[in-house]
């Protein structure tokens, strides 16, 4: 009697267990394709040949003393896929970043230009021999819906701004 206690109990398990080997043994894992990765730049700088290549009326606009008069206003587009939107003028991709969104499709209209600051942190332009600048954009509809359309459906606007959010990109992923 006491035998019975016990072996109720593991010949259910045995069951079980033999269900579970027979349901899993006849699946293998369908391996997911992996995407190929992107070259890296061969001088290790981690910028695209197509970002080394600026844009020349946006370089010259840049380099004039009165930058921010001569470029308010005036459209931008993205020159390169995969362009950051930042909440200040500089890098920062630690724990806690300043990446208001992703856009990417090259040729995406941004928005307009506002003004035109220096790297916060100072990062030098190896090509121009100078510390990179940053143009402050008021998002148009198009950079606003790229962004929205590349954030997860828990960090996604609910609803359209009645203003569209300001935002900076550096002068190597933009375009007039």
């Amino acid at each position: 009697m006491n035998l019975k206690k016990y072996l109720y109990p593991i010949i259910g398990i045995a069951i079980a267990g033999g269900i579970f080997i027979l349901a899993t043994k006849g699946k293998k894992p369908t391996p997911t394709p992996t995407p190929e990765p992107t070259p890296e730049p061969e001088d290790g700088s981690g910028v695209s040949p197509e970002q080394k290549k600026p844009d020349p009326t946006l370089s010259a606009i840049l380099a004039n003393a009165n930058a921010t008069t001569i470029l308010k206003g005036k459209k931008i587009y993205s020159k390169v896929d995969n362009v950051k939107a930042r909440t200040e003028a500089r890098v920062n991709d630690g724990i806690v970043n300043n990446l208001y969104g992703d856009i990417t499709k090259a040729g995406t209209f941004l928005g307009t230009a506002i003004s035109v600051l220096n790297d916060g942190n100072g990062a030098q332009n190896t090509t121009a021999k100078r510390v990179y600048k940053w143009v402050k954009v008021q998002l148009s509809k198009d950079g606003y819906d790229a962004v929205q359309a590349n954030r997860s459906f828990l960090t996604r606007d609910l609803f359209t701004p009645s203003a569209f959010p300001i935002v900076y990109f550096r002068e190597d992923v933009i375009k007039l």
